[in-house]
């Protein structure tokens, strides 16, 4: 269990950092990584996940259509995130 824990850690962190580069993110020292899905609503052709929560917003992933994008306000009151790895 844990070389899987660690396994996951190492893969979230590298989703993150593809994430905030893509979208020219800066993730600083307080950034928190976690794996939170986002609600679709009625959207079926929405299944996105939020990466990493920075000081500017939060990134995150639309695994449907293969594209990051911003979701600003959003803090870790919207999405409880149990563990927080920072970067």
């Amino acid at each position: 269990m844990s070389r899987l824990y660690e396994e996951v850690r190492i893969r979230l962190e590298e989703m993150a950092m593809i994430t905030t580069r893509t979208l020219k993110i800066h993730a600083g020292r307080g950034s928190e990584v976690g794996f939170c899905p986002i609600a679709s609503g009625a959207e079926a052709e929405f299944e996105a996940v939020k990466l990493v929560r920075t000081s500017r917003g939060s990134g995150c992933y639309d695994y449907r259509q293969g594209a990051c994008f911003e979701l600003e306000g959003a803090g870790s009151e919207a999405c409880p995130i149990k563990e927080r790895t920072t970067v």
